[in-house]
């Protein structure tokens, strides 16, 4: 199993408390078969995302109209969130 973390840089589920900025621990695991309501890092449109796992979808949860659901089958699925982590910035 191969883990890393990057940075979300979409808010396609900011209702559920992942922001840009975020730092999600990704694990990349091809033998996995993800289950229903796992967050998976997805690419629609070219553009890496967070993205509730429903089958036979992906599905957003945010409060942006411009993320849409997806079909699984057109989706190219990285791997699956194990872990969040935030980085707070002090208030000036």
């Amino acid at each position: 199993m191969v883990t890393a973390k990057v940075h979300c840089n979409a808010n396609s589920l900011n209702k559920y408390g992942i922001f840009v900025g975020d730092i999600l621990e990704i694990e990349f695991d091809k033998s996995v078969s993800y289950q229903r309501d796992d967050i998976v890092l997805a690419r629609p449109n070219g553009e890496f995302a967070p993205y509730l796992f429903r089958p036979p979808f992906i599905v957003p949860a945010s409060t942006y109209r411009y993320y849409v659901s997806h079909e699984i089958k057109d989706i190219p699925i990285f791997g699956r969130v194990v872990e969040l982590r935030r980085i707070f910035q002090p208030c000036s």
